[in-house]
């Protein structure tokens, strides 16, 4: 059993709403979501709870949106995401906000003590301020491909549920080719690390010399590798979405003329 984010929208509200529940995989998790949406709710993604992160499995990720808790989630029960105010429904069904936000992308800045001077203020800031850039600089660069190659380790391994669970070979879909390539590109970036291991050590055995330079490069090369593929699947991936979604416009607006 894993825990799945189900992110909806209503067409009466201006937010995304999450709801979480607990299912063996994404149709399970579809299912049972669907016993507890609202009927103008309409299903935008769903997430696999990952770690401390929420991997997107279906739909396409919501980055920088506005997600709010779910009326009919459990009590007690937070939605963290990529970003967003981490909200809490209060009794009535509203929604109060707490006393910090949670997020990747952005957040609310706070103010700065003004109880000290404007220097000293200053100087706390440009301290603090140096330890995130060096850490979202220097750090992060090291372990951002290790959240890529998971993430689409686990995108595969979902798929290959559904696969097994519905016993068919592919899944239906109007846009088969959009769906091989988000796919097929998360299997380039699975295959890049243990391919690139075995080719660094055949290309370090056969080198005449500088062997354990060359074996050395080539796991750097493999390992950072997956940073420019996932940026190549983005890119193209943003691009298609946009086309599709124009697409799916321009069918309803001629049908909707035809009538």
């Amino acid at each position: 059993m894993a825990i799945y984010r189900l992110i909806t929208k209503n067409k009466s509200e201006e937010c995304f709403r999450a709801l979480s529940v607990q299912a063996d995989n994404t149709s399970d998790a579809k299912e049972r979501g669907a016993k507890l949406l609202d009927s103008g709710d309409e299903l935008v993604a769903v997430d696999v709870k990952a770690g401390k992160i929420w991997v997107n499995v279906l739909g396409q990720p919501l980055k920088g949106a506005d997600i709010q808790k779910h009326s009919k989630a459990p009590d007690g029960t937070l939605y963290e995401g990529d970003s967003y105010t981490r909200q809490e429904a209060s009794g009535s069904g509203g929604k109060k906000p707490m006393s910090q936000t949670q997020g990747n992308v952005a957040q609310t800045p706070r103010p700065l003590n003004t109880s000290n001077s404007s220097e000293s203020g200053f100087g706390s800031a440009v301290g603090k301020a140096f330890m995130q850039a060096i850490f979202v600089c220097v750090f992060r660069v090291f372990t951002i491909p290790w959240t890529i190659w998971e993430g689409a380790t686990y995108r595969l391994a979902e798929r290959q549920d559904n696969l097994g669970n519905t016993g068919q070979t592919q899944v239906k879909t109007e846009f088969p080719i959009f769906e091989w390539f988000k796919y097929s590109l998360d299997g380039v970036i699975l295959l890049s690390w243990p391919l690139g291991f075995v080719f660094s050590l055949i290309a370090s055995m056969g080198s005449y010399r500088d062997g354990g330079w060359i074996f050395f490069l080539g796991l750097c090369y493999t390992y950072f590798g997956v940073i420019g593929w996932s940026l190549f699947k983005e890119a193209l991936t943003m691009l298609l979405s946009i086309a599709l979604n124009v697409e799916k416009i321009n069918y309803k607006t001629l049908n909707n003329q035809s009538k």
